[in-house]
């Protein structure tokens, strides 16, 4: 714990956990060599979008976002595939050709919590509480939220 958050940890780091959300199957028309898409992966197996390029082809989806995990390229199932790999599938797909990509959109962790009531102010019982509620079975340890929120409560004292 103390490693993570001992300043290897950026403010403007995101920590995603992916809560399996909607599927989505989303068919895509390859107009350029790039689609405007950076992959990244968890190392265990599930590739997501990282980053999505403003103009690109997959920017012109709205359907496609930051943070979907690729469940497969044209029917093929690419579970358990490395970051590189599923990027040099999508780049070896042929210009000009549909393909379709099955996606699992993330659930958002504070679609209806506090946070987005505009609330500035909470303390770490709400905090948690708030987690539980939105993530369900899955959840982070207590250690882990009040350590996160100390981080967040520290940055926030010194006007970062």
């Amino acid at each position: 714990m103390e490693r993570l958050l001992g300043g290897q940890l950026g403010l403007e780091d995101f920590i995603f956990a992916h809560v399996k959300g909607i599927k989505k199957e989303v068919n895509v028309y390859k107009s350029e060599d790039s689609l405007g898409v950076t992959i990244t992966d968890n190392g265990v197996g599930y590739a997501f979008i990282k980053r999505i390029k403003d103009g690109g082809v997959i920017d012109s989806i709205k359907t496609i976002c930051v943070g979907d995990h690729i469940e497969s390229i044209n029917g093929e199932n690419i579970v358990g595939w490395r970051h590189c790999d599923v990027a040099k599938k999508l780049k070896e797909l042929k210009k000009e050709e549909l393909f379709t990509m099955n996606l699992i959109e993330p659930k958002k962790a504070f679609a209806t919590t506090m946070f987005e009531a505009g609330k500035d102010k909470v303390n770490p019982d709400e905090f948690a509480v708030a987690l539980d509620e939105t993530l369900g079975d899955f959840a982070f340890p207590d250690e882990f939220v009040f350590d996160v929120w100390g981080v967040i409560g520290d940055a926030k004292r010194r006007g970062l």
